[in-house]
């Protein structure tokens, strides 16, 4: 007990937060996102990008919304930004050391990737709001409840029981900020280093979802706003150069630094003859209705905290 008492409070809020998400780890989520796995199993166990399924084998991850692989120069690739497939690949490589795989424990290792990825980057998260909090509030109970509300009532807790872009984008995001908010308001030491790291896995976040964009040009912004030069030099190159990881991916594996995956399964499907793009893309008033009308997926309905928190 008096070891517990020693550990600073961060390390133990991390343990919790941890610990309540892995519960939350189930097989519904595995099965529904099982595309991400042939990826991570290709990575590993072919030291390739792309399936060996036939695109006709893909269907069974086909649903009424999306159709996220596509065929381009006879391999099949899934469409979404590469990022989420490397990190998962590091805990799947040992994995496989210990003889467990997708194919012979599907679930176990979904389970086991998923801990080692989502749920210790939302759990970092969780931390990094409570660190920022206390800054401000100087209450560790009050800064405690915006963690707590943030990740179990919000968009984390779905997210964090999967290995998604946008959860892995998000973590990335949120290390970026906080380490420029480290140096700017809690300590100014090793604040080179701070905004050069910051700088690196802000740009590092649009490898792992094209839709970080937005929050990108927001921390950008933040560090324009401090109007200190050297940094805003330093921050500028190493962001360049964790954002360049995107277009080096995709010069080697598609040729052109701007073939986007995204960008290339649009014209798959505008030039196939098997399938429609606009049959499995929902339109404006179905996507209103699926996150702000359905009962079944609605987020006032399934995480009424979102309001609180």
């Amino acid at each position: 007990m008096q070891t517990i008492k020693k550990l600073p409070i961060q390390i133990i809020l991390f343990l919790f937060f941890a610990g309540c998400l892995a519960s939350f780890i189930n097989t519904g989520n595995t099965l529904a996102f099982g595309l991400q796995t042939k990826c991570i199993e290709a990575l590993v166990e072919n030291r390739t990008i792309f399936l060996d399924n036939p695109l006709d084998k893909m269907k069974i991850f086909t649903s009424s919304y999306t159709w996220d692989v596509f065929s381009y120069k006879d391999h099949v690739y899934i469409n979404k930004a590469p990022g989420q497939f490397f990190l998962g690949a590091i805990p799947y490589f040992f994995l496989k050391l210990f003889g467990i795989t997708y194919a012979n424990n599907f679930n176990l290792s979904c389970g086991i990737v998923t801990f080692f990825t989502s749920i210790l980057m939302t759990s970092l998260i969780m931390v990094f709001l409570f660190n920022i909090s206390f800054n401000i509030l100087k209450n560790r109970m009050k800064s405690f409840f915006v963690a707590f509300f943030a990740g179990f009532g919000t968009l984390l807790l779905p997210y964090s029981g999967v290995l998604q872009h946008d959860m892995c984008a998000t973590f990335f995001l949120f290390l970026g900020f906080y380490l420029l908010f480290y140096r700017y308001h809690i300590s100014n030491k090793h604040s080179l280093y701070m905004v050069l790291l910051s700088g690196f896995f802000t740009g590092f976040s649009f490898f792992n979802s094209y839709n970080a964009a937005t929050i990108i040009s927001i921390i950008c912004l933040y560090v324009l706003c401090k109007r200190k030069t050297n940094e805003i030099i330093l921050f500028g190159f190493s962001f360049l150069v964790g954002f360049s990881i995107t277009f080096i991916f995709n010069f080697i594996v598609f040729g052109s630094p701007l073939n986007f995956a995204i960008v290339l399964y649009s014209n798959f499907f505008h030039q196939s003859h098997e399938f429609s793009l606009s049959e499995y893309l929902p339109s404006i008033s179905k996507r209103i209705d699926l996150y702000s009308i359905s009962p079944i997926t609605a987020i006032e309905f399934y995480s009424p905290i979102y309001i609180i928190s």
